[in-house]
């Protein structure tokens, strides 16, 4: 789900199934939050960095680092995503 109001923050919900990710990692101008509202998810910065967060756990990154999400976990993963600028 895609939120983009007229403001410049953008909200996404992302859902990451077991075992799966979210492809190549992403880079753009500007800087996000992840939120984890359900599972658990690996957060990959720039391929050596890494974060493991748990439900209700929050990440602020510089958008412009590359990025990308896994989920190891069991079950699924849910995320909320707030990024500013919108960019998509």
């Amino acid at each position: 789900i895609l939120l983009n109001t007229r403001s410049n923050i953008e909200l996404c919900i992302i859902h990451i199934p077991s075992g799966e990710n979210t492809g190549s990692a992403n880079k753009h101008p500007g800087e996000e939050v992840c939120y984890v509202k359900k599972g658990v998810v690996h957060v990959i910065l720039s391929e050596d960095t890494e974060y493991m967060l748990g439900e209700g756990d929050v990440l602020y990154y510089d958008s412009t680092i590359p990025h990308r999400w896994e989920n190891r976990s069991e079950g699924m993963t849910e995320i909320i995503i707030i990024n500013s600028p919108a960019t998509y």
